[in-house]
């Protein structure tokens, strides 16, 4: 599943001969693959489908050990229908491999601060022709965190594909907004199981691919039952 002009109309392939995508690299090269149309033995036992992210995929139930979604999430209306599809559709312990651009880093939080506007999404969107390619629903890490562990995920691996030297000019305020963040965490939740979470939240907000990454690459485990 791929972001582009047929955002709608994604390409699915069924690699249910495949060896389990026990690995985000794995999982990347195999993604690459089927996005570029790059050759490779696997394109000799791909079969692909169109399908609605926004509505119900074209699979039975347990049907797939890995979903790979490649800067798609944020283009479609209903990623919360679109999330507990891909849980419905991975076998238990299957994985979802996620990537979305990474709005939580600290130069698109500093953007945000100065316009109102994140990376990748930093003008207004042309409302009088909305299109599939708009980024209608970026998601900071929170947001995507809350979508997956409240949908049967839970996130194992959190990766980016690169970082902007420009990036690390932001270092200096990483300290501030971590006592800024810790100290909103600990007055505002009372609840003590709410809290250890929030510990583990901080933790991976503060993770170098999420301060720093252009996109957020996340591997999410399917635990069911």
């Amino acid at each position: 599943m791929t972001a582009g002009t047929e955002l709608r109309q994604e390409h699915f392939a069924d690699h249910r001969s495949l060896p389990p995508l026990d690995h985000l690299s794995r999982a990347a090269l195999y993604c690459t693959v089927w996005r570029f149309g790059l050759y490779h033995p696997l394109d000799q036992v791909a079969v692909f489908r169109q399908a609605d992210m926004n509505g119900p995929l074209p699979y039975d139930d347990d049907y797939f050990d890995a979903v790979v979604s490649i800067d798609g999430i944020e283009h479609i209306e209903r990623p919360f229908d679109f999330i507990r599809q891909c849980a419905r559709i991975l076998r238990n312990q299957g994985w979802l491999i996620l990537s979305t651009p990474n709005v939580s880093s600290l130069r698109s939080r500093w953007r945000w601060f100065l316009t109102g506007f994140h990376n990748k999404c930093k003008s207004p969107l042309d409302e009088t022709r909305p299109e599939p390619r708009h980024h209608i629903g970026m998601l900071s890490f929170p947001e995507a965190r809350y979508l997956l562990h409240g949908n049967g995920f839970r996130i194992t691996e959190i990766r980016t594909n690169r970082i902007k030297a420009i990036s690390w000019c932001f270092a200096a305020v990483a300290p501030v907004a971590y006592v800024a963040t810790s100290w909103v965490f600990a007055r505002e939740e009372t609840d003590r199981s709410q809290r250890r979470r929030n510990r583990e939240i901080l933790a991976q907000m503060f993770s170098l691919p999420v301060l720093f990454g252009e996109t957020m690459i996340l591997a999410a485990r399917c635990e069911k039952g």
